[in-house]
């Protein structure tokens, strides 16, 4: 009786100790998506109000994070969406004169000649269409990651991915014998859209790509190139290295 009584109350005490142990927070490992909002499932915006380098998007009627939502969240749904329906009518919208050249580049590069830009926005997305890379796969932008593919494969890995995106205002630079200088663009410039950039993550911190989206203020059309910006790197770097 009393050995039943002993192993009775050893359980009840390991049973407490593990109750009161898993009542309070374990330590959490630091998280880059804790530095944005998720303003859609699995994709982070930066929307740092303080930051000094987002201070074109903040006037008496915007915010950072106003002008994100209003400017480009939709933007960038749009194109997560017709990539997820393989939807080449739609991307193309996003492939403009010179991603095409870039793609022409690579191409070349791979011994792949065709009479003209024509033939190789074609293979572009013929590529695309098939999942087959004659070009070598980073000529194609990172669609590859991305281009049909469904929503729940994306955010639903065993180990999950994820979205950052960063606005990137368009400074220009100057400077002569004495000093050099840097002008923000105006309010004005950025009333239809901004540049900006987005990175496809995996847990915890790792790049798989990069999506430069370049806004042409005259034809109101962003175009998608595979650059990234020393903003951005060294971001991550920087988180990485003080994490």
């Amino acid at each position: 009786m009393e050995n039943k009584i002993s192993k009775y109350l050893r359980k009840s005490i390991i049973f407490f100790i593990l109750l009161i142990g898993n009542a309070y927070p374990k330590d959490k490992a630091p998280d880059i998506r804790d530095k944005f909002k998720e303003f859609e499932p699995g994709v982070y915006f930066y929307v740092n109000e303080r930051d000094f380098f987002l201070r074109p998007y903040r006037n008496d009627n915007y915010t950072v994070e106003k002008y994100m939502r209003e400017k480009i969240v939709p933007v960038v749904n749009h194109f997560l969406t017709i990539n997820y329906k393989g939807d080449v009518g739609e991307l193309s919208n996003y492939i403009g004169q010179g991603t095409v050249e870039d793609f022409n580049k690579n191409c070349k590069r791979d011994k792949i000649i065709l009479s003209d830009s024509v033939e190789y926005k074609k293979l572009l997305f013929k590529n695309l269409q098939t999942r087959n890379y004659p070009c070598g796969i980073s000529s194609y932008f990172g669609l590859h990651q991305l281009f049909k593919v469904y929503k729940e494969d994306v955010f639903f890995f065993e180990t999950k991915h994820y979205f950052l995106v960063w606005l990137y205002p368009q400074y220009k630079y100057g400077k002569d014998k004495n000093s050099s200088w840097e002008t923000p663009p105006s309010f004005d410039e950025l009333e239809h859209g901004s540049t900006f950039v987005m990175y496809y993550m995996e847990e915890p911190d790792r790049i798989v790509n990069r999506y430069f989206f370049k806004f042409h203020a005259d034809s109101k059309k962003y175009e998608l190139f595979s650059y990234f910006t020393d903003f951005t790197e060294n971001f991550i770097e920087n988180f990485q290295y003080e994490k």
